[in-house]
């Protein structure tokens, strides 16, 4: 139906409640109407289909700057615009939030965990001055949504150092309060968004989010909280019942989200982490099921990093290691450069062949395998990368 057929529509129905009825309630309903119209001939009506796509394609840019790690370009950018001092409310509002994002993901490739926390709480502060100078702002659900990542973020890096530092209790300790503190405003917002994109509200101004982008939004923070959920699992040994519990819950939430077809980031995301909580669940049939259907659906390079990664933590559960090695060799010719958690799997892998020679009397194959973990660590160290 086109908009012109519904400025039509709306007016006969408004004409018929001014003439049959003089009660209170249809003044209402006759009044509710012509703002309705109103807002349906505005020039910001007109203009918002433009004002959208204008929006998608900048989401569209500074996602490709993250993922070419150009992260200093996008915060330049993005501090540009905010210190606009015409720009208004919500345009200066989706920069934040693009600012915050770039700082986030920035501070996974920090250098040193100094670096990450100042990241991290630049991520967080940005949000926050936008907030205190609206309070009650149209899309405080998107600000709010956008503090509750920066937190997701921060415990998947404690997710990284407690790989590297196993024994760390004092790490742990505070993976599972950051864990158990996000997980009910996570809840929170999941209901909140269900709920605004349910109830529209009229929107003359133009400054509230669309339906679509609420729905959006409610599956990148649903994704959130299922990461959330296994991330808490993987901070319990092994068998115990807080571990069992929390890998139930993150099945729950991310066998919906990838199931939904939908080809964007959130559903490779979700597909992928289904498939790992399946392996830790003791299913890897299933999970080697998951990723064989992923692969056939060509999925993007960072999420083929990332299924590498799983796959070679299952060849590492069936205890195939010389597999795992060569998969990882194989990988790597065709990568410039590996990612963090993947030279992390290399030394591991090599490390554990090391161990196998020198259990069979193999000496100078355990020494030329434990190269190989030196060279990764030392690539590691090269490049930088923040999981290290």
């Amino acid at each position: 139906m086109s908009r012109h057929t519904l400025i039509t529509i709306w007016s006969c129905r408004c004409r018929s409640l001014v003439r049959t009825s003089c009660h209170r309630s249809s003044l209402r309903a006759t009044t509710v109407l012509l703002v309705v119209l109103a807002a349906a001939t505005s020039p910001l009506y007109a203009q918002k289909s433009d004002y959208l796509e204008e929006w998608q394609r900048t989401e569209q840019y500074f996602d490709g700057l993250r993922s070419r790690g150009l992260y200093s370009l996008a915060e330049t950018v993005c501090h540009r615009k905010i210190s606009e001092a015409d720009l208004d409310l919500i345009t200066r509002t989706r920069y934040a939030v693009e600012l915050s994002r770039t700082l986030t993901q920035h501070s996974q490739d920090a250098s040193t965990l100094d670096a990450q926390a100042e990241l991290l709480n630049q991520a967080r502060q940005t949000i926050d001055r936008i907030l205190e100078a609206r309070p009650n702002h149209p899309q405080q659900i998107l600000l709010e949504s956008q503090l509750a990542f920066v937190t997701t973020y921060e415990l998947e890096s404690l997710h990284w150092r407690f790989d590297l530092a196993p024994y760390d209790e004092g790490l742990v300790d505070k993976a599972r309060q950051l864990a158990d503190s996000i997980i009910p405003v996570l809840q929170r917002l999941d209901s909140q968004a269900d709920e605004q994109s349910r109830s529209r509200k009229i929107d003359v101004l133009g400054e509230r989010l669309q339906s679509y982008q609420l729905r959006s939004l409610q599956r990148a923070i649903q994704l959130r909280l299922g990461l959330t959920f296994l991330e808490k699992a993987r901070l319990f040994a092994e068998s115990t019942p807080d571990r069992a519990d929390a890998l139930v819950k993150a099945s729950e939430v991310l066998r919906r989200l990838a199931t939904v077809a939908v080809n964007d980031q959130t559903m490779w995301q979700s597909q992928l982490a289904y498939a790992t909580t399946l392996r830790l669940r003791g299913n890897p049939a299933a999970a080697w099921a998951m990723l064989d259907a992923m692969r056939g659906d060509k999925p993007p390079v960072n999420i083929l990093d990332a299924l590498t990664v799983e796959h070679v933590e299952l060849l590492i559960v069936e205890d195939r290691y010389a597999d795992a090695a060569d998969f990882l060799r194989e990988y790597r010719t065709t990568r410039t450069q590996l990612s963090g958690p993947l030279n992390f799997l290399m030394a591991r892998v090599f490390l554990r062949l090391s161990q196998i020679a020198t259990e069979n009397n193999r000496p100078e194959l355990a020494a030329e395998l434990l190269l190989e973990v030196h060279r990764a660590i030392q690539v590691a160290i090269t490049t930088g990368n923040g999981y290290w």
